[in-house]
């Protein structure tokens, strides 16, 4: 019994150990083989470099640059990634686009049309480093199949922004309809005010959370043409959309008329009065100064640190700081009040 069960122990050690000379050899041929073809691109490089280089620089144009291969491909892909991150001339960013849409469309097209994730994300990935504008039906038709995963979709549609491309409202206001606020403003923060302009006139029939991203978009533009837009929509709609109304106009930074920003203040919502903070901060009113002192005692860390920071930069603010530190019988109030005032002297 023993002979056998050391037998089987035998047979077994000896298995474990040939698998493992086998996945040893397997790791140390394909080893080797990335090892010879990343030569073979960096010899590519080599080659295509001084065409390459003369065409970017000069414009002068060249029959010899065939791209039939995959390292071909990767080597011309590297060359022109390396161009674009040392050129940032608008001259130089066309013709290294020129050269992409030449040579490597193809093998983007393929890339699109690929089963594997990896590479439908590497092809959209390039399409936009190198504005392939070319490419953009071919964009517009991957990331509508069924099998197109959300990260293809955000960055195919950040693609077709940043080319204009005519159905995008479209697309994002009916067809994907299951995205993230925070998926809409990495696509319209591409959008030019031209392009963004029918979508904010259309501002009613978008969903909520378009409509939020379309506001801290208008926000971060910090352009003074929104400001009516945005003031309307504050007084007319109500729960977050308000809100991130409140924030677009704290972020623009011009108040024209802080009373209607007044109920903020009291509201039981904390995000909301801490909008009423950053805009009492923006108005710079001396008549504001209670509200602020008020909300110096805050129940939120966030509503009493901006409205420190509001008194820290008001007229007359200082001196309310001064008298919260003395008199006032709130411990948290009189912490941030100390704080402000000890930023204020650094």
């Amino acid at each position: 019994m023993l002979t056998k069960e050391i037998l089987f122990l035998g047979i077994v050690s000896s298995t474990i150990f040939v698998l493992l000379i086998i996945l040893l050899s397997y790791l140390i041929i394909r080893k080797t083989s990335e090892i010879q073809s990343r030569k073979k691109i960096d010899r590519l490089k080599e080659t295509f470099h001084p065409f390459l280089l003369e065409y970017v620089m000069e414009g002068k144009k060249t029959r010899k640059l065939i791209v039939d291969s995959p390292r071909k491909m990767i080597a011309m892909e590297e060359l022109l990634e390396n161009y674009g991150e040392l050129l940032k001339d608008d001259a130089a960013e066309n013709k290294i686009s020129s050269l992409a849409e030449k040579h490597l469309s193809s093998f983007y097209l393929k890339g699109l049309r690929s089963r594997k994730w990896s590479s439908r994300m590497n092809a959209l990935y390039h399409i936009e480093l190198f504005q392939l504008n070319g490419m953009s039906e071919h964009v517009c038709y991957s990331i509508c199949r069924k099998n197109a995963s959300k990260e293809e979709i955000v960055e195919g549609l950040k693609i077709l922004a940043q080319f204009s491309h005519p159905s995008l409202f479209e697309l994002i206001q009916y067809k994907f309809t299951d995205l993230k606020d925070m998926d809409y403003r990495k696509i319209l923060v591409y959008l030019s005010d031209e392009n963004l302009d029918p979508i904010i006139l259309s501002y009613h029939i978008l969903k909520p959370e378009l409509q939020w991203a379309l506001l801290d978009i208008l926000g971060q533009k910090k352009e003074f043409k929104y400001l009516p837009l945005i003031e309307s929509i504050y007084r007319n709609y109500k729960g977050e959309v308000r809100l991130r109304a409140a924030k677009a106009i704290a972020s623009i930074g011009y108040i024209r008329s802080y009373e209607m920003y007044l109920p903020l203040a009291s509201s039981q919502i904390w995000q909301e009065r801490l909008m009423a903070a950053k805009i009492f901060g923006r108005a710079n009113e001396t008549s504001l100064l209670p509200y602020l002192e008020n909300l110096l005692s805050d129940h939120s860390w966030y509503v009493r640190s901006e409205a420190g920071h509001a008194l820290s930069i008001i007229n007359g603010g200082e001196k309310v700081l001064q008298n919260a530190i003395i008199n006032s019988t709130d411990p948290f109030a009189r912490d941030m009040a100390r704080e402000w005032m000890n930023k204020g002297v650094l």
